[in-house]
């Protein structure tokens, strides 16, 4: 028997010692796309393999440095050009990378670089790409838009590239889904209404029923005009997808009920791979996004330009990887077609861009809110952590990206929210283990919350009089047996960055008994994922104009652009002082707690748990560290070097 123990440790040891190749999923194995059947061997393909970024655990060093108060180096942000240099991949990645091409029978002629040494490029037929990554390549038709692509569910690297290479998309576009599909290709909007027709809105409003300009600025002490006039180098960006609009007359109809100042004002348009918008649809799904973000924040920061970043032509439509690649020109071959929307080119339809996507062409804002969400589930987790990378750069030079949490609690997509179903691992289920929000994971990322005063609370729970806000975690009914509330939780790809580690231990020692009862939805106590939201602000109740009506809404979708607000007032202050801008923020957050309102009573719901998570002293995975209160953040934020 012991002589046979020792063969089988000795046979494990050679087995190991022998390099072993990497399976690595692409987006086409997720539930939205289905195979049409093989495809023909003849088909030439487009090979872009997305080689490493160098220098990453370095970086995130230096993001601290430049953005931790207690830093000598503090506000001291990096240019573009040394950021790209100082990530560049190695030239070692480059040449392991091509001699696996070169063994394989790929001619050195045949491999392109690219201009910035991020990625490699080569043309090849189906038949010897399936030979090179050891994969089948079928026709996939996406469910949703009717996009068709030739591409595969999963590759096979060597094990000796897996530290050289992030991502290979393999893949060929036989065509974009059709017009209407084309503008149902939308991210998860965070906002949802209810009542709305015939609401008696006037510039006098019930801030114990509703939300209107006035009532934020008492709520949180923000002052009602910017102290000090408009800083020309202090930019505040918006983002919206293709198809997303603004409408004139339900600005200037909300204007002059709570602004009547800004009558006539309108957003500055940033137009990223063309950046489409259309009046000849007023739909909700179109329309109420854009005018509640460009009605709160122009009365919020008045008179401050405020730029609408619209992402996306007519047809291919456009997200926040197009806005970031437009960002960062060596990030545009790492953006996924099976993804991320792309211009067709040729295109002379009209509404299309008919030019490349915009790559490294567009300077960003130094505060870019974005009030949509997607499914950390639904994207490879190399998708996922290359994307954070471009969060982390804008953080280094001096850019603070704010986004909504979601509506769904502990779930995340569209409503009701989908958990990941115990069987498949897929986020479709409306029972299963917690789904959390996307970029909601990315550490590099401020996310938002949101509360409700508890005058919106039906709930029997009351306010301890000594309680330093009236507000709650934002969880409500609406008809039709559907709830909404403040989303949150844990990452399931990115561990708790250091700055909040202290604080999300803090939660999970404290509330380990309920915790422990949330084993069926997939909770694991040893986990130690990155925890979301950072802080939550008001998401119950806001009055918005349109239609030439008022409507009042919910969701975190206004919480976030509310707090960037914020961020972009005391920008300007920084500036105007002669200091930096804020940039990335969660460190500085973190490390004054005193400048929130900390929020102890209720809860978020989803997957089959009520409550979820709990609201807690200190932070938690409903409202993060709390509201904010403007005066106390500014105090802090001002006197930062």
């Amino acid at each position: 028997m012991l002589t046979l123990l020792v063969w089988l440790f000795l046979f494990t040891g050679i087995v190991n010692a022998f390099p072993q190749p990497v399976r690595r999923a692409t987006p086409y194995g997720i539930s939205k796309w289905r195979s049409g059947g093989d495809a023909h061997g003849d088909e030439m393909l487009e090979i872009t393999i997305a080689l490493k970024l160098n220098n990453l655990d370095d970086s995130e060093a230096f993001l601290m440095a430049v953005s931790d108060p207690n830093s000598s180096l503090y506000g001291q942000h990096w240019s573009w050009q040394r950021v790209s240099e100082h990530l560049a991949p190695s030239p070692e990645a480059t040449h392991q990378v091509v001699s696996w091409l070169e063994s394989s029978g790929i001619d050195r002629t045949r491999i392109f670089r690219a201009r910035d040494n991020t990625t490699l490029h080569v043309r090849m037929n189906v038949t010897n790409a399936s030979e090179l990554l050891q994969a089948e390549f079928s026709r996939m038709s996406n469910r949703r838009t009717g996009q068709e692509n030739i591409a595969c569910t999963s590759y096979i690297i060597p094990e000796h590239l897996e530290k050289h290479v992030d991502l290979i998309v393999a893949e060929k576009r036989l065509s974009f889904g059709g017009l209407e599909d084309a503008r149902k290709r939308r991210q998860r909007r965070q906002v949802s209404t209810t009542t709305a027709k015939n609401s008696t809105a006037t510039a006098i409003v019930n801030c114990d029923r509703y939300t209107a300009p006035e009532c934020l600025r008492q709520l949180y002490h923000i002052p009602s005009r910017l102290p000090s006039t408009p800083h020309p180098k202090n930019t505040f960006g918006i983002y919206q997808p293709a198809w997303s609009t603004w409408l004139p007359e339900d600005l200037d109809l909300f204007f002059q009920l709570f602004s009547p100042s800004d009558v006539g004002r309108r957003p500055e348009m940033l137009r990223i791979n063309g950046g489409y918008t259309q009046t000849e649809y007023k739909l909700p799904p179109f329309n109420l996004e854009p005018n509640l973000d460009f009605e709160y924040v122009m009365s919020l920061v008045s008179p401050m330009p405020v730029i609408d970043i619209q992402v996306g032509d007519r047809y291919a439509g456009g997200n926040w990887n197009n806005m970031l690649a437009a960002f960062d020109e060596t990030y545009c071959d790492a953006v996924n077609g099976s993804i991320d929307p792309l211009p067709l080119v040729p295109d002379d339809r009209p509404g299309a861009y008919n030019r490349s996507a915009d790559c490294g062409t567009v300077a960003p804002p130094k505060v870019i809110s974005i009030s949509f969400a997607d499914v950390e589930d639904d994207f490879p987790v190399e998708y996922l952590r290359r994307q954070c990378h471009e969060f982390l750069k804008l953080g280094l030079m001096g850019t603070t990206v704010i986004a909504a949490s979601g509506d769904f609690g502990a779930a995340s997509g569209l409503e009701p929210g989908t958990c990941i179903n115990a069987t498949t691992g897929v986020s479709n289920a409306t029972k299963g283990a917690f789904s959390p929000t996307w970029p909601g994971g990315c550490p590099w990322v401020t996310i938002v919350g949101g509360t409700q005063l508890a005058a919106h609370d039906d709930s029997p729970q009351t306010l301890p009089i000594c309680a330093e806000t009236n507000e709650t975690a934002f969880h409500t009914a609406l008809s039709g047996n559907r709830t909404l509330s403040s989303a949150g939780g844990f990452s399931n790809v990115f561990p708790a960055p250091a700055y909040q580690h202290s604080a999300v231990s803090q939660y999970r020692k404290e509330q380990a008994q309920h915790l422990n009862n949330l084993e069926q939805q997939g909770f694991d106590p040893d986990d130690d994922g990155r925890g979301f939201p950072d802080l939550a602000m008001m998401a119950y109740g806001y009055l918005m104009a349109m239609y030439n009506d008022t409507q009042i809404v919910h969701g975190t979708s206004a919480s976030a652009p509310v707090f960037a607000s914020m961020i972009a007032m005391i920008n300007n202050g920084r500036l105007h002082a002669g200091k930096s801008t804020v940039g990335f923020l969660n460190p500085a957050l973190y490390a004054a707690p005193k400048i929130f309102n900390e929020i102890k009573i209720g809860n978020n719901s989803g997957c089959g748990a009520s409550p979820a998570y709990r609201a807690a002293n200190g932070w938690d995975p409903v409202t993060g560290l709390g509201s904010v209160d403007y005066v106390r953040l500014r105090d802090v934020l001002m006197a930062m070097p």
